[in-house]
C-alpha cells in the first residue's frame, strides 16, 4: 500500500471542482452541528474544519492511499474522523468540569482574619542604602 505524494495530491486538487468539494465538506459539517450551539463549536466555524482537514491532507498529515479509495471520500473520511476527535475532546472537557469552578475558588482562599499583617522592613533598609549612597 503506497502512500499518495504531494504531486498527486495537487494534481487530484486540480482534477476536481474544489469549491464545489469545499461547500459538500461545509453542509457535511453544518450536519454534524445541527444541534450545536456557538458556545459547544469553541468558536470553530464550519469552514474551519473544513480547511483545517484540507490542510491536514495536503500538508501530509493524514496520508492517502489511492489504492484504498478515492481522493474524495479519503477527504470526507479525514473530516469525519477530524469532527469525532473534536466531539469526543468537548466531551471530556464538559466532564472533567465541575460544576461551579467559581465556588471551589472561594472555598480554597485561606481565612487570616486573626493575624495582623507583618511589616516588611527591607524596604526602608534600602531605601536607607540608597539616600547613604547619594
Amino acid at each position: 500500500m503506497r502512500i499518495a505524494t504531494t504531486e498527486e495530491i495537487i494534481e487530484q486538487l486540480n482534477a476536481i471542482d474544489v469549491k464545489n468539494l469545499l461547500n459538500r465538506m461545509e453542509l457535511y459539517t453544518r450536519d454534524r452541528f445541527y444541534d450545536k450551539s456557538d458556545r459547544n463549536k469553541k468558536g470553530f466555524q464550519f469552514q474551519d474544519f473544513c480547511q483545517q482537514t484540507l490542510t491536514k491532507v495536503c500538508d501530509g498529515t493524514r496520508k492517502w492511499k489511492p489504492d484504498n479509495c478515492s481522493f474524495e471520500k479519503f477527504l470526507f473520511w479525514a473530516l469525519q474522523s477530524d469532527l469525532d476527535s473534536f466531539f469526543k475532546q468537548l466531551k471530556r472537557a464538559s466532564d472533567n468540569s465541575d460544576e461551579n469552578p467559581q465556588s471551589e475558588y472561594i472555598i480554597n482562599i485561606p481565612n487570616y482574619f486573626d493575624e495582623e499583617p507583618a511589616k516588611d522592613f527591607s524596604l526602608e533598609k534600602i531605601d536607607d542604602e540608597v539616600r547613604l549612597q547619594q
